[in-house]
């Protein structure tokens, strides 16, 4: 009897794919259980409403875990009381909510990060993992869908109010959670170090975008660099917005390489240094025709973020 090969559609990344990915990226996968201590669930989720066993094993697994973060602190407790003091942990599996009197189950992807950033070496000092390394972790991880997902500031009660962000999709969807544990959560949990944690909806994670060909130009390419002074309160991601909604085809890539604050910059301002590539696939681009696109893009700087050109 032929058993036929089971589909593998190319709108979708394989579980297995991005499993591996983060475990090249240095994370270990755990396993937890679905059952959590009805204590590390209310200060970890107090908003969600859990699911109560009827005859749970002990009091440690007591409720339906909302939140896959329940059982990786706990994991990385363990393992940082047994001299384990850089950890990097992740977790496939379902969290359970209750919405509109019913049950349901969502495929999450969680991680946990603490120590350094490396391991012990002779060729680096140590240094502390932060929020933008995970994030650079999540960034790679989200490129290997080809979908640019959105990092934006915002409140979550078990993170900290000033290292916290929404993961959006582009259609405002929300893929889930990234920040570093609240210092209260932090003490009360008995860590000694910061921790970092991220939460993703399986189902929003795992939608490819389909691969198609474009032609490589004849014509060379021109970067042309701009120095902001912009509002402390902006952020790169809203600038690089600001580029991006002028619809200009001659950008090809935009980086931001600088951040300055100090004497020359106003106090409540930061200076944000970019390179632009541009690029033409029917002609080489002319000085004229790059300083149009350049003052077309900083007047949509200026009118979106109040930004201004660095003397």
């Amino acid at each position: 009897m032929r058993s036929e090969l089971s589909k593998a559609p190319e709108a979708m990344l394989e579980l297995d794919r991005a499993k591996d990915f983060l475990v090249d990226r240095g994370y270990q996968e755990a396993i937890t259980y679905s059952f959590v201590d009805e204590a590390i669930q209310k200060i970890i989720a107090p908003d969600d409403e859990f699911i109560p066993l009827q005859n749970p094993i002990s009091s440690e697994l007591a409720v339906m875990r909302t939140t896959l973060w329940c059982g990786l602190l706990r994991a990385a407790l363990h393992n940082i009381n047994r001299q384990h003091t850089r950890v990097r942990l992740f977790e496939t599996g379902l969290r359970f909510v209750r919405r509109g009197g019913a049950i349901h189950q969502q495929k999450m992807l969680a991680g946990l990060a603490i120590g350094d950033v490396y391991a012990e070496q002779w060729g680096d000092n140590g240094r502390a993992i932060d929020f933008f390394d995970v994030k650079a972790d999540l960034e790679a991880l989200f490129a290997l869908t080809g979908i640019t997902m959105r990092f934006e500031a915002a409140i979550h009660p078990a993170l900290h109010p000033g290292q916290s962000a929404q993961i959006l999709s582009v259609s405002g969807e929300n893929v889930g959670w990234l920040g570093m544990l609240h210092p209260l959560l932090e003490k009360q949990l008995d860590f000694d170090s910061r921790v970092f944690l991220f939460e993703l909806d399986q189902d929003l994670l795992l939608n490819k975008a389909i691969p198609a060909f474009k032609p490589l130009s004849k014509f060379p390419s021109v970067r042309r660099d701009m120095a902001l002074i912009v509002d402390e309160k902006v952020t790169a991601g809203q600038i690089v917005d600001a580029i991006k909604s002028c619809n200009e085809p001659m950008i090809q890539d935009i980086m931001i390489f600088d951040v300055y604050r100090g004497a020359g910059v106003e106090a409540g301002c930061k200076s944000i240094a970019l390179g632009l590539v541009f690029q033409d696939f029917s002609q080489t681009l002319t000085d004229s025709q790059i300083d149009a696109i350049f003052s077309k893009l900083l007047a949509a700087l200026a009118d979106k973020t109040n930004a201004k050109l660095r003397d």
